[in-house]
């Protein structure tokens, strides 16, 4: 699309590189297919290593475990809900200044309410249409703040759910195909939106939605696709960079506020975008390979690594794909995939550090519950 002048590149700012050549279209293909060929390797290898085992439980073992599930899930989904939606009205903030330092704990807050709607997704909503009403409230909520990674978990956390099931048929999957590109068409006229606002021009949401249906494909990569940037970008600077490979435990110490450790290493992503494109704040992913080559100093590293990682994540999913923490190593996958920054392990992290803590009191809550109905003469 680029080289058929549909979409622009964000690195012409800065004259680092013009928008991709016919020229380099062979050489792109080329590195892309031996890529997808180490990723396909990584999923082969974790096949053979990590066999997928479903355990033998007891009928009365799934009887007793279900009511504790369901009582644990249910309220814990909603808690979130209700935390995140408080303080995404309570600490509303301009898109402007969504990278601003210094709002990592209210961040978090505002990410409970997308953590719940992802378990009600993956658990299809508990077949009960109170729960479709609160997230289709919470929905809302979303997409009006114009911010496009939790309503893309969301979606994500409902099909993951349908494959933990089993439920996945050739005809849902043509049906899922058609609510991705509409999915599509939103999160493009929220990117938009953001980008008009964030630039100064002045927008407003409907008008961003009524332009992206108007011309979808130039509203989704009209602005220039960071993948594809990003991954330019690392090509161009990688043979000046020393390799960096510590770099990738930023997906840790994001946890670590900067109030506390001043000299907090940076996000590689950020780093080069500050560097080379002059930018203040933001950045662009250099996708998972070229993060990944100038992470650990060249393209062949660059594979290595990245078919290290794809077999860690796919036996991992393997062994948990039929919980909600499949799901979270789903979206770690995809994130990966789009913008293969720390930031994107850091992202899963925090939705499995609320995932976890939310269920702590509500077992607490069911365990005290239990003692007593056991004490008082119900049956073990």
């Amino acid at each position: 699309m680029q080289v058929a002048g549909l979409s622009s590149t964000k690195l012409l700012g800065p004259h680092i590189l013009p928008p991709a050549q016919a020229y380099e279209l062979g050489g792109l293909a080329g590195k892309w297919a031996i890529e997808l060929c180490v990723i396909l390797l990584g999923e082969v290898m974790a096949g053979f290593l990590v066999p997928q085992r479903n355990p033998l439980i007891s009928q009365r073992s799934i009887s007793r475990a279900s009511g504790e599930f369901n009582f644990v899930m249910r309220n814990a989904a909603l808690a979130l809900i209700v935390v995140g939606s408080i303080s995404t009205l309570a600490f509303h903030s301009d898109l402007s200044s969504r990278a601003d330092g210094g709002q990592g704990v209210v961040t978090i807050l505002k990410t409970c309410l997308a953590v719940g709607l992802c378990v009600f997704a993956f658990h299809n909503f508990f077949n009960q249409r109170i729960y479709y009403l609160v997230s289709a409230c919470g929905m809302i909520l979303l997409v009006t703040g114009a911010v496009r990674s939790p309503v893309l978990s969301v979606a994500l956390a409902f099909f993951a759910g349908k494959i933990a099931r089993g439920e996945v048929t050739a005809a849902m999957l043509m049906r899922y195909a058609v609510y991705g590109l509409v999915l599509a068409v939103v999160g493009g006229a929220m990117s938009n939106f953001r980008g008009d606002v964030v630039s100064g021009r002045g927008a407003d949401l409907y008008t961003a939605f009524a332009e992206s249906i108007e011309n979808p494909f130039t509203a989704v990569y009209g602005g220039g696709i960071d993948t594809l940037d990003g991954y330019r970008l690392a090509q161009f600077v990688q043979p000046n960079e020393p390799a960096r490979p510590a770099n990738i435990l930023v997906a840790i110490t994001t946890f670590v506020p900067r109030a506390l450790w001043p000299d907090k290493p940076q996000d590689l992503s950020l780093d080069i975008t500050n560097r080379y494109l002059r930018w203040d704040q933001g950045g662009i992913f250099l996708s998972l390979v070229g993060y990944l080559s100038i992470a650990f100093g060249g393209y062949i590293q660059a594979l290595l690594a990245l078919f290290i990682l794809m077999t860690g994540l796919c036996g991992l999913y393997r062994k948990v794909f039929a919980t909600f923490y499949g799901f979270i190593v789903l979206l770690m996958t995809f994130r990966l995939f789009l913008g293969g920054s720390p930031f994107d392990i850091y992202f899963c992290l925090v939705y499995l550090l609320i995932y976890t803590l939310a269920q702590i009191p509500f077992k607490l809550i069911w365990v005290g519950y239990s003692r007593k109905t056991y004490s008082d003469g119900w049956p073990v």
